[in-house]
């Protein structure tokens, strides 16, 4: 069975790197459509599932993640 929490977080990565890319190209639309995409994804994902791991283990350990 494949974990859907680790494979949105997967593609949040790819799609970040995605969105570095379209601004070094200058790529407006295609950015505003990534960062559409991004949205999207992260709804899916608790929010310390893409957090800096200390920011996460914060949260956590307040009980908000």
């Amino acid at each position: 069975m494949i974990d859907s929490a680790q494979k949105r977080g997967e593609l949040i990565g790819h799609l970040e790197a995605a969105l570095e890319l379209a601004d070094e190209l200058n790529g407006g639309r295609t950015g505003f459509l990534i960062e559409q995409a991004l949205d999207e994804a992260r709804e899916r994902v608790p929010v310390a599932a893409h957090l800096p791991s200390e920011a996460a283990f914060f949260l956590r350990s307040l009980g908000r993640a």
